[in-house]
């Protein structure tokens, strides 16, 4: 169920992200979308099939923009060390900044291409945010980042054991169109190891969670996704899709498929036909759907 990077304790001292003395934590109050639903392994029956496809439709989509905003390669499965997307650069930099000797509050970050990235942090590296304006991140896939990452981080001497950033009402505009995501990111160990997952407003309006496996992106309309997707209601369950996007209203895929795995194993699939309808089929009997009773 889990998705986790490895990130390997990297000391990039020509950055000079050190620090005395400032700045840090986030006086703003809104922790953003928040999940609270069931975190238990939802079983796919005849009963929820159908919830369970509106909700793995939306975790694609969720997914997709997620990594557009980690804006370079996939997240990689479990046990890959990676080095070159957002999240792991920034885990990096911080794991720097901790272990620098003299600490400066208040640094721009050399990762952008176009526009920036201040970091702004306590005198022990231990909370603080980095602030992104119109920020193409180098190496990336040319999405435009804007927002918040607000992090929090246990040092053991010089170390970072413990790293939580939390993408809060975090922009991304990638090819023309603009959403919103609420991502975390939580590291522990030594190196540090870890998880992703963002918690967003699903297509019938229910809050939902999804966990990043990975994303391949076919030139920006067509993604071949593998993740985890966390109902409220039902629990959360395994999703692999591979779908188009043809300017559907409401932003759903105009056609492709998702498998739906739940525990058992219990399955069910997605046949996405056009705009307007999808499929389910579960245990031999398909269904159609009219996007219009939904959104």
């Amino acid at each position: 169920m889990d998705s986790k990077f490895v990130i390997p304790i990297i000391l990039l001292f020509g950055l000079n992200l050190s620090a005395c003395g400032g700045g840090g934590g986030d006086d703003n109050d809104d922790d953003g979308i928040v999940y609270t639903g069931s975190k238990s392994p939802a079983t796919v029956n005849a009963t929820n099939a159908r919830d369970l496809a509106v909700g793995g439709t939306g975790g694609a989509n969720q997914a997709i923009v997620a990594d557009s905003a980690n804006s370079v390669s996939p997240f990689s499965s479990k046990g890959a060390a990676i080095e070159s997307n957002l999240a792991a650069t920034l885990t990096a930099q911080l794991e720097t900044a901790a272990a620098a000797q003299a600490r400066i509050a208040q640094q721009p970050l050399a990762i952008c291409d176009s526009g920036s990235a201040e970091l702004d942090q306590n005198s022990n590296g231990t909370e603080g945010t980095i602030v992104f304006t119109n920020c193409v991140v180098t190496g990336g896939n040319g999405a435009m980042l804007n927002g918040t990452v607000v992090f929090e981080a246990t040092l053991s001497g010089s170390i970072v054991t413990w790293l939580e950033m939390r993408y809060i009402n975090f922009k991304v505009t990638y090819q023309g169109e603009s959403q919103t995501i609420n991502m975390t990111v939580e590291c522990s160990g030594t190196p540090l190891s870890c998880d992703v997952f963002s918690d967003y407003v699903g297509l019938d309006g229910k809050i939902y969670r999804v966990e990043l496996t990975v994303v391949v992106d076919y030139s920006g309309t067509s993604f071949d996704v593998n993740a985890v997707v966390y109902h409220p209601n039902h629990g959360y369950f395994m999703l692999d899709a591979s779908i188009s996007y043809n300017n559907c209203p409401g932003g759903v895929p105009g056609s492709g498929t998702i498998m739906l795995t739940g525990a058992g194993p219990s399955t069910a699939s997605v046949v996405f036909n056009d705009c307007d309808s999808f499929t389910v089929t579960h245990q031999g009997v398909p269904t159609v759907y009219l996007w219009a009773d939904i959104l």
